[in-house]
C-alpha cells in the first residue's frame, strides 16, 4: 500500500503502463498454446478494480496446467494498493466502506489493548475468508498445487450414494423455492435432537440450496459432504436463523487431508478475524486469551 494525494490518477497511469506490457507480450507469445496474460477491469463499490490475469504452461485436462498468477491493483482510500487477487482488493475495500470488520474492533487491538505492556504478544488473524478462497481453488484443481504435493488416500464420497446417507429426516419443498420444510424427523435417526419437525433448511455447509429444486439440491449437499465429521444446516426456525450441526457418524477416514483442507477451508470462511493474547504467568506457564469472532452473513453461511 503506498499513500498517495491522486491514488485514482495513480491507478489509471499503472493501468496504461501494465496494458503496454501486455499488449507486447501477447504479441510476442501469440504463437505459443497454453499460455497468455490479459489485463482485466471490474468495479466494485464503485471502485474500478484491475487484474492480470496469467497463466503459464500447456493446458491440461481439468486444470491449467500451471499455478495461475493473478496480482491485482486499485485505489483504496488514500492509498495506491497492489495485491495478490482482486479478491484481496474487494475484501479491503469491504473494510474501508465499513461492511466488514477489522483487527481494530477486537478489545486486544484497540487503543486500551494496544497501550497495554504487560510483556504480553499479540497474534492477529485477519480476513480469513481469503485463506478459504485460496484453499477452495486448490481443491477445485485437478491438476493444482494440492494433487502434486499432498497423498489423497481415496476421492471424496467413494463409495457413497445418495441411498448411503440417511439423514433420518423427511422434508418437503417449499413453493417459495430454495428451502425445504422438515414433516418428520425419525426417532434414533442422525438428525434426531437436532433437527426439528417444522426446521426450514435452506443451506447446507455454507451452501444455499438451489431455488429450483431444493429437495434434489439437499440431497446433493448431503452427499457431498459424506467424508466430513458433521453437516452443518442453515435453518430457519420459529423465524429465527441458525446454523445447525449434525454429527456425521461414518463419514471421516483417518487421515486424509484433502478432507481436513476442506473442512478447514469451511471453518475460516465462517470467521470474520481472530486474536491471540499470549502473556508469561510466571517462570514454567503461560496464559493465553484467544478470541474469535464468527460471521452472521447469509452470504457466508
Amino acid at each position: 500500500m503506498v499513500e498517495s494525494s491522486e491514488p485514482d490518477e495513480a491507478v489509471a497511469t499503472f493501468a496504461d503502463a501494465v496494458q503496454v506490457v501486455v499488449d507486447w507480450f501477447d504479441l510476442k507469445n501469440r504463437s505459443r498454446k497454453g499460455g497468455g496474460v490479459r489485463l482485466a477491469r471490474t468495479d466494485y463499490l464503485g471502485t474500478a478494480v484491475y487484474e492480470v490475469q496469467a497463466e503459464f504452461g500447456a493446458a491440461g485436462a481439468g486444470g491449467s496446467g500451471g499455478l495461475p498468477i493473478r496480482p491485482a491493483f486499485a485505489a483504496v482510500g488514500d492509498a495506491f494498493v497492489i495485491a495478490l487477487s482482486s479478491d484481496h482488493i474487494r475484501n479491503l475495500l469491504d473494510a474501508e466502506m465499513g461492511l466488514s470488520p477489522t483487527l481494530a474492533s477486537l478489545p486486544a487491538f484497540g487503543p486500551k489493548g494496544a497501550a497495554r505492556r504487560d510483556g504480553s504478544f499479540l497474534v492477529g488473524l485477519a480476513q480469513p475468508a481469503l485463506v478459504a478462497q485460496t484453499i477452495d481453488h486448490w481443491l477445485s484443481d485437478e491438476s493444482g498445487v494440492l494433487q502434486s504435493f499432498v497423498p489423497v488416500t481415496a476421492p471424496f464420497g467413494s463409495g457413497r450414494t445418495a441411498a448411503a446417507v440417511r439423514l433420518g429426516i423427511r422434508v418437503q419443498s417449499l413453493a417459495s423455492g430454495g428451502a425445504v420444510r422438515v414433516v418428520r424427523v425419525e426417532p434414533g435417526g442422525i438428525c434426531a435432537g437436532q433437527l426439528m419437525a417444522g426446521d426450514e433448511i435452506r443451506g447446507v455447509n455454507g451452501a444455499l440450496l438451489s431455488v429450483d429444486d431444493p429437495g434434489a439440491d439437499l440431497k446433493r449437499q448431503v452427499v457431498r459432504g459424506a467424508e466430513s465429521r458433521s453437516w452443518m444446516f442453515r435453518v430457519v426456525r420459529d423465524g429465527r436463523s441458525l446454523d445447525v450441526a449434525v454429527a456425521n457418524p461414518s463419514g471421516v477416514r483417518l487421515g486424509d487431508p484433502m478432507v481436513a483442507l476442506k473442512e478447514l477451508a469451511s471453518l475460516l470462511g465462517r470467521i470474520d478475524f481472530g486474536s491471540l493474547r499470549a502473556s508469561q504467568a510466571d517462570s514454567d506457564r503461560m496464559t493465553a486469551e484467544l478470541t474469535i469472532r464468527f460471521s452472521h452473513s447469509k452470504d457466508r453461511g
